[in-house]
C-alpha cells in the first residue's frame, strides 16, 4: 500500500492482535458515493450548506461516532442527533486473509 492510511492498515493487517479485530473509519468531503446507498434518509447538498435538522440531511463527519457504535454493536452515542437511528450504509473494506 502507500502513504499514511497504506501504513496503518499494513500495520493491523500483520499485527495478530489487531487482524480482524480493527476497525479504521476515515472520512473525507470527496470520495466514495455514500448518497446512492442512503438516498432513503440523506440528500447531497450538492454544493449547498444545509443547516443542521433538515428533513433529509446531508452526511456529515459528525455520523462517525455512531457509525462505530453499531458496528461494535453498541446504541447509540447518549444524547446524539446526527445518525442517531444508527442508519448509515457504507461499503465495509475488509483485509484479504492470511
Amino acid at each position: 500500500m502507500g502513504g499514511l492510511i497504506g501504513e496503518i492498515l499494513d500495520v493491523v493487517a500483520t499485527h495478530p492482535a489487531l487482524r480482524g479485530r480493527t476497525l479504521i473509519i476515515v472520512t473525507t468531503d470527496h470520495g466514495a458515493n455514500l448518497y446512492a446507498q442512503n438516498a432513503a434518509w440523506r440528500s447531497d447538498p450538492g454544493t449547498g450548506r444545509p443547516p443542521y435538522g433538515v428533513a433529509l440531511p446531508p452526511i456529515r463527519n459528525g455520523d462517525a461516532a455512531n457509525l462505530a457504535t453499531a458496528f461494535l454493536g453498541l446504541p447509540p452515542v447518549p444524547g446524539s442527533t446526527i445518525n442517531a437511528r444508527q442508519e448509515l450504509k457504507i461499503e465495509c473494506l475488509r483485509l484479504p486473509p492470511d
